[in-house]
């Protein structure tokens, strides 16, 4: 690597840092290029990006950003992964991945400041996504409104059934 390219890969991958929701580093443990390409597919559909830089550069690029506390886990061959927008799918993409590869391990995740061991990774993997858990409230907000609509169609219902009732009596 030349050392005019140095400082463009630093700045890029501090604008990541910069950016990220979420960040997670793996240990490499012999993943093949096919592999590698595979996770990086699964996690771009969700807005993730997939990056084996430098270990040097990587502890530079970091120093002035949220994540400042990952320095330390830089050792050996460290793939970083940074998420935009809900943490919890890329989590979920790379606890499957990871089950079904056995070549790779989290080391460490950071959501902004706060330092994420890799048993709350897997945690946070078993949690639902943004989107179930703003269905979910959804219907606990419509529940009230729902029984309240039932309640008022229900005094015409039972007016309508009586009235049937006394129908089908007389035509009898």
């Amino acid at each position: 690597m030349k050392k005019e390219q140095k400082p463009i890969i630093v700045e890029n991958l501090k604008s990541r840092y910069e950016k990220a929701n979420l960040s997670v580093l793996l240990k490499n443990k012999g993943l093949t290029v096919a592999e590698m390409t595979e996770l990086r597919k699964k996690l771009k559909s969700v807005n993730v990006e997939v990056k084996v830089a430098k270990n040097t550069l990587s502890k530079i690029a970091i120093k002035d950003t949220p994540y400042a506390k990952l320095t330390d886990y830089f050792v050996g061959p460290v793939v970083s992964v940074w998420a935009y927008g809900d943490p919890v799918t890329p989590a979920k993409i790379l606890n499957t991945f990871l089950k079904e590869q056995q070549k790779a391990e989290f080391v460490v995740g950071a959501i902004k400041e706060k330092i994420i061991s890799v048993n709350d990774l897997t945690v946070l993997a078993t949690l639902p996504s943004r989107e179930e858990l703003l269905a979910k409230m959804l219907c606990s907000l419509k529940s009230p409104i729902n029984g309240f609509v039932n309640v008022l169609a229900g005094v015409p219902r039972s007016f309508l059934n009586v009235l049937n009732a006394i129908k089908e009596k007389k035509s009898s």
